[in-house]
């Protein structure tokens, strides 16, 4: 006679839904932290940091657009995330059309970058890129567009002003005339020096 003869309908009844809606449960993906262990092109490769648990590392189309895509680098933190169909034919990681087949768990991932209260404070009303390495940057604003590099102001963009190195450019213009090329230095028929 097996287990289940011997056992009250009632007493295992619990037992069996609980254990099935667990099964369930187990089959849902993940939504893990991590930090990125390689970058090629929009697709990383993430190792989960999980305490207490040893998940494989795992390589997933990172989640951004082909018209604006972030500079990923090794060691970036972030998080993965789980779509509710195959990704592989969408992200080239596989191929075929998405269905709604059951997946590993751990096979729908797509990563997301995180921001951090540790970094640089920037205006929120303005885009901001920078390099790498923070020595390049490039500030668009409602007032107009900034490029600096180390700190110091390049170029600036403004309704009606373009400043380089400090320096007005709109404001530099030639006089009309005809301009006498043999001439050394070359000069107008107005006679100013060009």
């Amino acid at each position: 006679m097996s287990d289940q003869q011997k056992q009250p309908l009632a007493r295992t009844l619990s037992a069996f839904a609980s254990g099935k809606a667990a099964d369930e449960i187990a089959k849902i993906g993940l939504r893990l932290p991590g930090h990125v262990t390689a970058v090629s092109g929009s697709i990383v490769t993430v190792n989960f940091d999980v305490a207490g648990v040893k998940i494989q590392q795992m390589t997933m189309a990172v989640a951004t657009s082909k018209y604006c895509r972030e500079p990923i680098q090794v060691d970036d933190l972030g998080f993965a995330t789980t779509a509710d169909a195959y990704l592989g034919g969408i992200t080239g990681l596989g191929g075929g059309a998405a269905d709604l087949t059951q997946r590993g768990n751990l096979s729908t991932l797509v990563w997301v970058p995180l921001g951090n209260k540790n970094w640089n404070a920037v205006d929120s009303s303005s885009m901001h890129l920078e390099s790498a390495n923070g020595l390049f940057t490039v500030d668009v604003a409602n007032g107009g567009i900034t490029m600096s590099y180390n700190g110091s102001v390049m170029l600036e963009i403004t309704s009606g002003t373009v400043t380089i190195q400090g320096k007005t450019f709109l404001t530099h213009e030639h006089q009309a005339g005809t301009y006498v090329v043999s001439s050394s230095p070359v000069t107008g028929d107005s006679g100013a020096v060009v």
